[in-house]
């Protein structure tokens, strides 16, 4: 079967996808870009300060871009992790530490200064990011996710909005507080679960492609 085709005309015919992007007028297209871009620098090649340089410098990018691209921060860190300091021979642990201190200052102050050329200082840009974020405070903005199936542009937090008043709860507790506490356990889930795969001997690249994507 032409796996390939099935699945690049899946995503470019998803009704889903032409909604949330041609009709909708979303960006997640260019930063979803950048982070491919890391990826494929990241897990694929010969292995570099280099590359790994600019892989996190697609990343800082396409967070300042969206913040959602954030969800791949700790596969990201544990794929570091593990290549400067766990892999490397024991002598080599301190100075392999030191470059990635290096590469997360560099790609740090990327993200920092990318509102500049718009004026944004850096302050200015967690400033904007975070007023951003209290724009929506629903479950889902017409997102095709978990929340979605309960309805759109619903509150999730005591953040008033749009005139509501009352929030969506699960289990007693906020949709917001709620979402955020599965986020958390399901990232550690799915790093224990690709650790252990990688210690058993699965290829490295492609089960952090698909813990990033999961």
């Amino acid at each position: 079967m032409p796996v390939r085709t099935i699945v690049l005309v899946a995503v470019l015919f998803n009704p889903a996808v032409l909604g949330v992007g041609a009709v909708w007028g979303q960006v997640d297209s260019v930063p979803s870009s950048m982070v491919m871009g890391a990826l494929l620098l990241l897990l694929t090649g010969r292995r570099s300060i280099q590359r790994d340089l600019g892989a996190l410098s697609l990343f800082a990018v396409a967070l300042a871009i969206k913040p959602q691209a954030g969800f791949l921060a700790p596969v990201l860190a544990y794929l570091l992790i593990r290549r400067y300091v766990v892999e490397a021979p024991a002598a080599q642990r301190l100075i392999g530490a030191a470059k990635l201190a290096a590469i997360s200052v560099v790609s740090g102050c990327i993200w920092a200064f990318s509102g500049v050329p718009f004026g944004l200082s850096p302050t200015g840009l967690v400033r904007f990011l975070r007023d951003s974020a209290k724009t929506y405070p629903v479950t889902s903005a017409n997102a095709f996710n978990f929340w979605g199936l309960f309805g759109f542009f619903k509150r999730d937090s005591d953040n008033f909005w749009n005139g509501q008043f009352e929030v969506v709860k699960v289990f007693g507790i906020k949709a917001n507080t709620f979402g955020t506490i599965i986020v958390g356990l399901s990232v550690i889930a799915l790093l224990w679960v690709a650790h252990t795969a990688i210690r058993r001997g699965c290829h490295q690249g492609r089960t952090l492609l698909a813990t990033a994507v999961g």
